[in-house]
This record gives structure tokens, sequence and C-alpha cells, in this order.
């Protein structure tokens, strides 16, 4: 073998035996913690949400070092019907409100996702209800449910769907994250499926566009 790479006997033995670098050992232990980070988040997170869990812990390290870390260890992050989801999100704080599943998107589906959110939150009247331009949200019943809360309801413009970004979004990271990742064998076992992730994403999930925080700590800086 010394022979093939042409360097010395006493070389390879002097390279072999030589103790590991404080970086080396330093890379390790950000490792163990980097696996913690990434389970704990279901391996869904990236490095910069790694990174800002870690730092978040107490950690002292470099975004490129975490990077660099994951992607040598093939370390990365998850990213990429039957059922209809009627979510909704606060545009502020990001945090998940409420939620309802059902076969199909229909008004009934829609305004019990409404009741959920009203329970959670009490807007004072003239707060904005956006929304694509689905029928559900159309609908004569739906909008008799909004006037009733005192909210006034907001659509995409036509061809617009960027209108919607923030809850597009959201949709994307929860197929990504979760629902594209199982299988489920019954309704029951979706519906906790997805309550428990709204949960992890309100409570848990950092996000970028609030300072790495999650919804919920995001909103007691803001009380």
């Amino acid at each position: 073998m010394c022979d093939l790479y042409e360097v010395s006997t006493s070389g390879y033995y002097t390279w072999r035996d030589r103790p590991r670098s404080r970086r080396s050992l330093e890379d390790e232990r950000l490792l163990s913690k980097i696996k913690v980070a990434h389970a704990n988040s279901e391996q869904t997170y990236g490095s910069p949400r790694v990174h800002a869990a870690l730092i978040q812990g107490g950690e002292e390290v470099g975004r490129r070092r975490i990077e660099r870390i994951m992607r040598e260890n093939g370390i990365r992050g998850c990213s990429s019907d039957q059922y209809r989801r009627a979510p909704g999100l606060d545009r502020y704080s990001r945090r998940i409100l409420d939620w309802a599943l059902g076969a199909k998107k229909t008004a009934s589906l829609t305004k019990r996702a409404l009741r959920s959110a009203l329970r959670l939150r009490r807007p004072p009247r003239g707060t904005i209800f956006h929304s694509d331009r689905g029928v559900e949200y159309v609908a004569s019943g739906m909008l008799k449910a909004l006037k009733k809360a005192g909210l006034v309801p907001s659509m995409n413009r036509r061809r617009r769907m960027t209108d919607n970004a923030h809850m597009e979004s959201w949709n994307k990271t929860m197929k990504s994250d979760m629902y594209h990742r199982r299988t489920f064998e019954s309704d029951k076992q979706l519906r906790n499926a997805v309550r428990s992730y709204i949960d992890f994403y309100n409570r848990e999930r950092l996000h970028s566009s609030i300072g790495y925080l999650s919804p919920v700590a995001f909103e007691q800086t803001c009380s």
C-alpha cells in the first residue's frame, strides 16, 4: 500500500497514529447535537433550522459549519386526495388557528374550521378573513357566518394565486413534512397525524420569517 501511494512506512504509521484534531472532535460533538435536532423535527429540518435550534440551545457555531457537517454525513431536511383540509392561519404569527378534514371541500367544512378558530381567538370587528376564490368561501352560509363574527371577507384577485401565498406555503410544508411521508389506514389515524403535526408546527417548528421562532413563541414575544 505504501509503495502504491509512494509514501514511507514510517510516514504512514505517523499519520495513522496521530491524535485527532480539536476541530475533528468538536465536529463529532456537534454531529450528535445535529442528529438530535434533526430527529426532534421528524427529519424535516434543513441546515438553517438545525442551526437555529442549536443556537437556541446555547451553542456558538457558524451556519456554514453546520451545513458542512450535515452535508458530509448525508443529513438533510425532507422536502418535496382523498381528503380535503380547511385550515386557517394567522397571517402575522403564522400560527394555524383552526382546521377541519372532510371528503369534500364544502362551506360546511369551512364553517366548522371557522368555529374552531373563533373558540381560540376573539378578533375585533373588521378583522380581515382572506381566502382563495373557492366556492366554499363565497357560499351564502359562509358569508353569513363571517358577517355574524364581524369578519370582513377578502379573496384572491383573479389569476393571482400569490395573494394567498402564506396559506399555500403552509399546505406545501405540511405535505412535505408529514402527509407524503406516511400512509394512513383509517380516518382516525389521519386526523391524529394532522392534529399532532399542527401542534408541532405551532409550538416547536422554527420559522425563518419570524426570526426562527415557533408561532406560539413569537406571539409570546408580542404580548
